[in-house]
């Protein structure tokens, strides 16, 4: 299970330019500065950490850290 630490540690990686310390929980991504290219590079991270991969139907689900804690549940 993704704790919120490791999805601003992907988020880190992905190279996201928001102030990715300044991002809550429910707050949405778009509204915290992430475009759609830090998203893909964010649910690309995330799908080479667990190993599970997102179908391009649910990225639109994908918008906020809990979200994203919520969907990669085992």
């Amino acid at each position: 299970m993704l704790t919120e630490e490791q999805v601003k540690a992907a988020m880190r990686a992905a190279g996201v330019s928001a102030d990715i310390d300044a991002i809550g929980l429910n707050d949405k991504f778009s509204e915290s500065g992430l475009d759609s290219l830090d998203v893909f590079n964010l649910l690309i991270e995330l799908q080479a950490y667990t190993g599970q991969q997102v179908p391009d139907k649910d990225v639109p689900l994908l918008e906020s850290i809990a979200a994203i804690i919520n969907y990669f549940k085992p």
